[in-house]
């Protein structure tokens, strides 16, 4: 989804929240659109390119018709349930963090009104568990390791 959007989105729902938290709805707009820095380290891992600019086009990219399965099974960190696990506990102690879980989940939200809207769009890998497991198991299969 473009980064607009969860802009757009997150501003509004920080207004909608500053009665209750103040100015701390201002870190809805930062959660709600910085979690896409894990996008940037993903393409930083594999490319050894820093340019925003050009991760950013890389995404935007891959997600147009035709290219959508290119990046099947990736890990965006941030977008896994493992994290939102993290900040969901973490949210009971504290009220900042809850005011960031709150801006995730509406990134998270609009991301999955997006994938559902786009007929194969691609998907990242949801669960860093189940990407260690895959990407070990692809591993070990191509060692083309005779059984005893």
């Amino acid at each position: 989804m473009k980064t607009w959007v969860h802009t757009l989105a997150s501003l509004i729902l920080a207004a909608i929240l500053y009665k209750w938290a103040g100015l701390l709805s201002g870190i809805v707009l930062i959660s709600g659109v910085l979690i896409d820095g894990d996008h940037f380290l993903w393409h930083l891992y594999n490319t050894k390119n820093f340019s925003l600019k050009k991760c950013y086009d890389y995404f935007i990219k891959t997600s147009e018709k035709g290219r959508v399965h290119e990046n099947d099974g990736i890990l965006l960190i941030f977008h896994t349930i493992e994290a939102l696990i993290a900040l969901a506990v973490l949210s009971f102690y504290s009220k900042i963090i809850l005011v960031f879980t709150i801006g995730i989940l509406l990134h998270y939200a609009l991301d999955l009104i997006w994938l559902y809207s786009i007929p194969g769009s691609f998907i990242a890998d949801h669960s860093l568990i189940h990407w260690i497991i895959k990407t070990n198991s692809k591993a070990l299969n191509n060692l083309n390791l005779k059984k005893p």
